[in-house]
């Protein structure tokens, strides 16, 4: 009997141990099943957008338009319903994320006949509007208009050289100072007649917003429209598209290129595929994140208008990662209307469904987890190394030009001279003064004979105080000598310049270049050390000059080739050597200049002018030494236009 029990108890557990590994290994399965097969985006613990919300509409329907948020503002550019719109309307951002009423602008828009299916991008004050469609009847456009959006209205629309062919309903985004237009359709008298795909370039002047020729740069995954494209780090990045009215033809793909130093690319190389195909969808980056909103899919076989909201993030890299479907879709199905946002909102407006046009705006808060992750620093193509000022101005990283120029002309006093005759003085803008038309004659500036640099000023309160004093680079490169010093104090040495930084910045526009920040009184950096524009370089002082107030000199020192050298490297006591042949005395305002000065390893150096030369008249400083020139040019330096 005992046996019994003890069997029946034996074969009892045992079966019970056989069903409950049973029931693990079918629920453990079932897991693997799931994660295999289905996108993993199904099991997204966060949404960082929040829910919809509709605020102020626009006081007209509209759909197949652009958007952008430019200081505080949204602006809706052209655009469609069974007419074109020839109008530009701004509403201002109050920080909660609706808007106040619009205000519109027909009379300055670049096309009176106005324009839809175009693209549109924005490059600090300048923004583009390339290609796209006119009516009646449809036909594509290979027009690219510049305007300037510095003022917070956008207007000074000019025409530029266009498009190699018209394209419709393309896409553009900006990388290393290069703008890119891919895709699109060509549409003659209503008829699609034609598909692209290739993937354009062409080199913006940070100057004046002009574009150089337009080359090829390489090619879409097939011939498509409607499709999204962003820009991160040094990597474009294709989102979906299609050809239209055909679902079949709806692409899920997500293709990356990757930028070259010449504009050309690298790619594609395919990232984690859409969740479904989207046609037309709006997309835009926010934060570390690339968002995508309605547009069209396919069901069953036919064209589906959706209101699903899509969002994936961006690696360090400038890579995007896997998709997930957001808890929080647009309150109504929408196609053809314009997805932007700032660090905080997205906004959504127009759109289009079943011929049916809208004039919704909506508005959704995004939370993902703080600003843009960008990847490492790295030196930037040639030419593109341009110049920001080198003194402290609100908003001096992210700045407009508005910014820039009121701090060039506010804190400017004393400009380079192009001219070695005596008692005369010309600076960049081409003007003569002479003696006794200083300091009045050029913008309350000082005619500083000879001077062989760009001198900016301290700020000061009411009362006259220092309230920033604060020097930073000018450009990406690296730290090439720099005076004795330590945190605190420096030696100024025995000459005239004081105490001073050497830099060295490659790929600008003048190739290689040095730059002297002189009369110091703080040193913040060593040699050796890698800079960039957010560097802090030291504070403004009056050293090696006890008579000046306190100021920087800023000169930008070019390397005169030579086949003869060995050697190009500067020694410590080189660069000492040089500048106290270039400034060897104390509180002397005015010395002896010459074009060139020779360091004791026998390098050559001159100086230029970071402002150019901008004026009909020839450049003194380009005349040959027997006209009284030096034969030598300054580029353009500063990334925005001063004049």
């Amino acid at each position: 009997m005992v046996f019994y029990l003890i069997r029946v108890k034996y074969i009892s557990t045992m079966y019970f141990k056989k069903y409950y590994l049973s029931i693990v290994l079918i629920y453990v399965l079932i897991i693997l099943f799931l994660n295999h097969f289905l996108p993993k985006t199904a099991f997204a613990t966060s949404d960082p957008i929040g829910i919809w919300t509709a605020t102020t509409p626009l006081e007209y329907s509209v759909a197949s338009h652009t958007s952008t948020i430019y200081s505080n503002r949204l602006f809706v550019i052209g655009g469609a319903t069974n007419f074109v719109f020839p109008t530009i309307s701004y509403n201002t951002l109050d920080g909660s994320g609706s808007l106040q009423a619009w205000t519109y602008n027909t009379y300055d828009f670049p096309d009176p006949n106005g324009i839809y299916w175009h693209s549109t991008i924005l490059n600090n004050d300048f923004i583009y509007i390339l290609g796209g469609a006119t009516f009646p009847p449809p036909n594509s456009t290979a027009k690219v208009y510049l305007g300037n959006i510095g003022s917070g209205e956008i207007n000074n629309w000019t025409l530029l050289n266009g498009l190699p062919e018209a394209w419709s309903l393309g896409n553009s985004v900006i990388v290393n100072n290069h703008i890119f237009f891919a895709g699109g359709f060509k549409s003659i008298e209503g008829s699609i007649i034609e598909y692209n795909s290739k993937l354009l370039f062409a080199q913006i002047n940070p100057i004046n917003g002009t574009l150089g020729s337009w080359e090829l740069a390489g090619n879409l995954p097939s011939e498509i429209a409607g499709f999204g494209m962003i820009a991160s780090g040094n990597k474009i990045t294709v989102i979906g598209g299609g050809k239209n009215g055909d679902p079949f033809s709806y692409l899920s793909s997500v293709a990356e290129y990757i930028v070259n130093d010449d504009g050309s690319l690298t790619g594609p190389s395919y990232r984690s595929p859409l969740i479904r195909p989207l046609f037309r969808p709006s997309v835009a980056k926010i934060g570390n994140y690339v968002v995508s909103v309605g547009g069209e899919s396919i069901k069953d076989g036919d064209n589906e208008i959706i209101k699903s909201v899509y969002y994936a993030p961006i690696d360090e890299n400038g890579s995007v990662g896997e998709w997930q479907i957001s808890n929080n879709s647009l309150p109504e199905v929408r196609s053809g209307g314009s997805l932007t946002a700032t660090n905080t909102h997205l906004y959504y407006t127009g759109g289009t469904v079943g011929g049916s046009y809208y004039n919704t705006v909506y508005y959704a808060s995004f939370n993902g987890g703080g600003p843009e992750i960008t990847p490492e620093p790295t030196p930037p193509p040639p030419g593109s190394n341009y110049f920001e000022l080198p003194i402290y101005y609100e908003g001096r990283l992210n700045s407009t030009q508005t910014q820039f120029n009121s701090a060039f002309w506010g804190r400017l006093t004393a400009a380079f001279d192009h001219t070695y005759e005596k008692k005369v003085f010309r600076p960049f803008n081409g003007d003569t003064y002479y003696r006794e038309d200083c300091p009045k004659g050029v913008v309350g500036i000082s005619c500083y004979d000879s001077h062989n640099g760009t001198d900016f000023s301290t700020i000061k309160d009411n009362n006259g105080v220092i309230t920033n004093q604060d020097v930073f680079s000018a450009a990406v490169g690296t730290v090439e000598f720099s005076s004795l010093h330590d945190e605190n104090t420096c030696d100024p040495g025995s000459g005239g310049f004081g105490c001073v930084v050497i830099t060295k910045y490659d790929n600008t526009p003048g190739g290689t270049l040095f730059t002297l920040y002189a009369h110091l009184e703080k040193i913040l950096v060593n040699q050796g050390d890698n800079i960039g524009i957010e560097t802090k370089i030291g504070n403004m002082g009056k050293t090696g000059c006890g008579s000046c107030g306190k100021h920087l000199h800023f000169g930008v020192i070019k390397e005169i080739p030579s086949l003869t050298l060995q050697s190009h490297k500067m020694s410590k006591k080189d660069w000492e050597d040089l500048l106290f042949q270039i400034k060897p005395f104390k509180e002397e305002a005015r010395y002896t200049p010459f074009c060139t000065y020779k360091a004791p390893n026998g390098m050559r150096f001159s100086f230029q002018d970071p402002s150019g030369w901008n004026s009909l008249d020839e450049d003194p400083w380009s005349l040959s030494k027997v006209d009284g020139g030096c034969s030598l040019t300054s580029p353009y330096l500063w990334k925005y236009n001063i004049n």
